[in-house]
C-alpha cells in the first residue's frame, strides 16, 4: 500500500499541474481569438479630446486598420485623397486591451475601454520629440472583411497618397 501511495500521489499532483497549464493556455487562446474577432476590421475615429484635436465637421475621416497579420494603417480621408501610413500592430499585455502601434515616425499606444457593438472607447498616447500626448478616443466599426485585409511588407513604414 505504500509503494501505491508513493507512485500514486506524484502522478496525480503531476496531471493536476498540467491539466491547469493546459486549460490556461487554451483559456487565453480563446481569450486572444475573441479579442482579435472584436478588433481585426476598419475603424474611423468620430470622436476625440485631450492633446488629439480633430474638426470632425470636415469632410475628411480618420481611420485605423488592423490586419490578422499584425499590419496596420493609419488614414486621412477626404473626398478626393487617401493618405495612409502603414506600419505594425501588437497586443500590449496579455489582457488583450492594449494594442502598441508602430507607422514609422511614431509610435502610439491604443488603451481600450470598451470593444463592445461595433464601438472602441480608450485612450491614444504617444511620444514625440521628447513630449507625451494621450487623448480619448471613440472608434466605430466601417468593416470587417478580414481576407481584404492584407498588407504588402514593401509598403510598411511609409506613407501612401491613394486617389479614391
Amino acid at each position: 500500500m505504500k509503494k501505491i501511495k508513493k507512485i500514486l500521489l506524484p502522478t496525480a499532483a503531476s496531471a493536476l499541474v498540467f491539466g491547469s497549464y493546459s486549460c490556461d493556455k487554451e483559456d487565453e487562446m480563446t481569450k486572444e481569438e475573441n479579442a482579435l474577432d472584436k478588433l481585426i476590421g476598419q475603424w474611423e475615429m468620430v470622436d476625440a479630446d485631450g492633446d488629439i484635436e480633430f474638426d470632425f465637421d470636415y469632410d475628411y475621416r480618420i481611420n485605423f486598420e488592423f490586419h490578422m497579420d499584425g499590419d496596420f494603417e493609419f488614414c486621412y480621408i477626404d473626398t478626393r485623397y487617401k493618405y495612409c501610413y502603414i506600419g505594425d500592430w501588437n497586443w500590449e499585455n496579455t489582457n488583450f486591451d492594449e494594442v502598441e502601434v508602430d507607422i514609422g515616425f511614431v509610435e502610439f499606444n491604443l488603451d481600450f475601454e470598451t470593444i463592445e457593438n461595433d464601438v472602441i472607447t480608450g485612450e491614444m498616447s504617444w511620444r514625440e520629440d521628447g513630449y507625451d500626448y494621450s487623448g480619448d478616443i471613440t472608434l466605430e466599426r466601417v468593416y470587417v472583411d478580414k481576407s481584404a485585409l492584407i498588407t504588402s511588407e514593401d509598403n510598411k513604414g511609409q506613407m501612401l497618397h491613394i486617389a479614391e
